[in-house]
């Protein structure tokens, strides 16, 4: 099924026989066949009228990361199913090095010179992402992964709309006792550190919801966001009322925005419950995690690769 929430991705060439494009603007038309659910055949034709540059750095800055980003996730998983696991981890790191050795080769020498990684402005996200899907479980190297788990995250992934893809790799991660503090989300770094014993925090992947209550949460914080003072008796959040209006308004916020995805499950997960270990690996995806690095690692290995390759 086709609807809002979903992008296929293409791939165009340009044929060098054919001479290069006249004019400043090149054309590109697709056509959507497709059959109504009250059954009608419907065409839906989209046209793209893009300008031509012979700037390639006018080219990186102009590039759409989400679209990119996108599209890699897609054909990573294309050779996933066609070759292996491996070759699908490999393909996104060798397509990340060729992108920045590439840019590289537009910079002055001075540029060039400076012993640090350089990126475009447009693809800052690019290295965060690809780092996250190495952990997420669409293509985690990690035994432990359920296979249907892994499958699930394969259909997802493959049809994953432009708006929701670097939400889904890399999600948002919200303090939800500094949210009723400050009345408004308090969105924090995806990583281990930031979890404090003393809080409850709210991770959303647009896949699911899931909630970390620390083991040091105040009874009074549980009993606003949850109706009750004990750990083990926490279902739920609990209705709307003045102390928790900030997280319940934020809840319905991110699930409005899902559309046809209906409402997300919000999964609860008691610090040290047999959930916590999966909930880390998928989520906290800044740390470092079976066979995948931290970010920070993640950044030095991606200098020392394109350093090589220059």
């Amino acid at each position: 099924n086709i609807d809002e929430d979903k992008a296929m991705g293409v791939l165009i060439a340009h044929n060098p026989q054919a001479g290069a494009p006249l004019g400043n603007t090149f054309s590109i038309q697709a056509a959507l066949l497709y059959t109504t659910s009250s059954g009608v055949r419907r065409i839906r034709v989209h046209t793209l009228c893009l300008p031509i540059t012979t700037s390639p750095l006018l080219l990186y800055q102009s590039v759409d990361v989400r679209t990119t980003w996108n599209l890699l996730v897609k054909m990573a998983i294309d050779r996933l199913l066609q070759t292996s696991l491996e070759s699908a981890r490999s393909f996104l790191m060798d397509a990340l090095v060729h992108v920045l050795q590439n840019f590289l080769n537009f910079l002055t020498q001075d540029q060039r010179s400076a012993n640090q990684l350089l990126l475009p402005d447009s693809l800052l996200t690019l290295p965060v992402v690809i780092n996250a899907l190495l952990k997420n479980p669409t293509l985690r190297n990690d035994a432990d992964t359920p296979p249907d788990e892994r499958c699930a995250y394969i259909a997802r992934a493959m049809t994953v709309g432009t708006a929701n893809t670097l939400q889904f790799f890399h999600p948002r991660l919200y303090n939800l006792g500094r949210t009723l503090e400050m009345k408004s989300p308090a969105i924090c770094i995806p990583s281990q550190n930031q979890l404090d014993p003393a809080s409850v925090y709210l991770v959303d992947n647009s896949f699911h919801l899931a909630v970390w209550v620390g083991r040091r949460a105040a009874p009074e914080l549980l009993q606003a966001l949850f109706g009750t003072q004990t750990l083990k008796e926490i279902e739920g959040f609990a209705p709307e009322n003045p102390m928790n209006s900030p997280v319940i308004k934020l809840v319905e916020e991110l699930q409005q925005c899902k559309h046809g995805l209906g409402n997300l499950p919000v999964i609860i997960i008691l610090q040290g419950s047999s959930q916590e270990k999966p909930f880390v690996l998928v989520n906290l995806t800044e740390d470092e995690a079976p066979n995948s690095m931290s970010y920070s690692n993640f950044l030095c290995h991606l200098h020392r690769r394109i350093q090589a390759a220059h």
